[in-house]
């Protein structure tokens, strides 16, 4: 499947592709688009790395035409689709982060007959909605018990059953997914605006 990749053919998506190619795969970026490609005999992975929230106006289209170019010169179907999100961000000199999510998240008192004491924690859940597959992580950044700032990142597998995503598709769903992410991370910690 990979010899079919020409990298010198992937020049019409990407902009000045630098090429790392190994015995797993394939992988092309671009300072210029800000983009990672990396193929693979199972998988594509297709990386905006602007740090543009949900992502950057022209990376749906960039990536529905590398993804059809990709299923059109290989075996790769897609299958699903694995979408994720990273947030940042302050604890205002609050309460630290793990011991928010402590006090939040866990009974701390079954450690009360030993000598030990809880002081911080992390989350992460899995959950399932329609065709979807939800994992969202809350921990402090670097996920250090002192660390000063949170760290949250969700991870969506979203079953396509072999259909090449759409720019149209792509474009809806990276933005619909993005507020479900603000929504049910704000929802977890119960963050309220004022």
């Amino acid at each position: 499947m990979l010899g079919a990749v020409d990298p010198i053919g992937m020049r019409q998506f990407i902009d000045a592709p630098e090429l790392q190619d190994s015995d797993e795969g394939l992988m092309l970026s671009s300072m210029r688009n800000q983009l990672v490609v990396a193929i693979y005999p199972d998988r594509a992975i297709f990386r905006d790395a602007s740090g543009e929230v949900p992502t950057r106006d022209d990376f749906p289209a960039r990536i529905a035409s590398l993804a059809e170019y990709i299923a059109g010169i290989s075996d790769l179907d897609y299958e699903s689709v694995e979408i994720d999100f990273v947030i940042e961000a302050s604890s205002n000199g609050e309460e630290l982060p793990s011991a928010a999510i402590l006090d939040r998240f866990v009974r701390s008192d079954v450690l009360r007959d030993t000598d030990k004491e809880a002081i911080g924690a992390t989350v992460r859940l899995w959950y399932v909605a329609s065709d979807r597959r939800y994992e969202i992580r809350i921990e402090p950044r670097g996920n250090e018990y002192d660390g000063n700032d949170y760290f949250a990142h969700i991870e969506v597998h979203i079953f396509l059953g072999g259909e090449t995503p759409s720019e149209e598709w792509l474009t809806r769903t990276l933005r619909d997914e993005y507020s479900h992410f603000i929504t049910t991370l704000s929802e977890i910690l119960e963050l309220r605006d004022g």
